[in-house]
C-alpha cells in the first residue's frame, strides 16, 4: 500500500529521510538549486540554497558512499554521509561526516536546519 509501518516508531511518511538527505547534497552539487530548496522544510531557520551556494558547489562532482540515519522519531531525523567530491577526476575532499537534519512536513520529510543542530554539530 505505499505507507509505512509506524508500529516501530516511524513515521508515517512517503519518503525516508536518507533517500531526501542525498536527494538535497545531489541537487546542490548538480547545480540545481530547485530541486534543493524543494527539499528544505518550509519552517528551516536557514540554508535554504542560494545562488552562491550553487555556484560554489557546481563546478564539484559528489559521489555519495553512504548515507546512514543516526536518529530518527516520528517528527525529527539526522543523517550522516559518506562523500567524496572531486574536480577534474582529481578528489578536492573526502568526508565521512556530512551531517543533514531533517523533519517532517506533512507526509514528507524535508531538510530542516536550525540554530541549535549547528551549535550541536560544530562543537564536535
Amino acid at each position: 500500500n505505499g505507507e509505512s509501518d509506524t508500529s516501530n516508531g516511524e513515521s508515517d511518511t512517503i519518503n525516508e529521510p536518507d533517500d531526501v538527505a542525498e536527494q538535497y547534497i545531489t541537487a546542490i552539487y548538480d547545480g540545481d538549486k530547485n530541486e534543493a530548496n524543494a527539499l528544505v522544510h518550509p519552517e528551516s531557520e536557514y540554508y535554504h540554497v542560494e545562488d552562491e551556494h550553487i555556484e560554489e558547489s557546481e563546478h564539484l562532482d559528489v559521489e555519495i558512499h553512504q548515507t546512514d540515519i543516526h536518529r530518527q522519531d516520528s517528527e525529527t531525523a539526522e543523517t550522516v554521509s559518506e562523500l567524496t567530491l572531486t574536480e577534474n577526476g582529481e578528489v578536492v575532499e573526502h568526508d565521512d561526516g556530512t551531517w543533514v537534519p531533517l523533519r517532517v512536513d506533512g507526509d514528507e520529510w524535508k531538510v530542516y536546519f536550525s540554530e541549535d543542530f549547528e551549535r550541536t554539530y560544530q562543537s564536535d
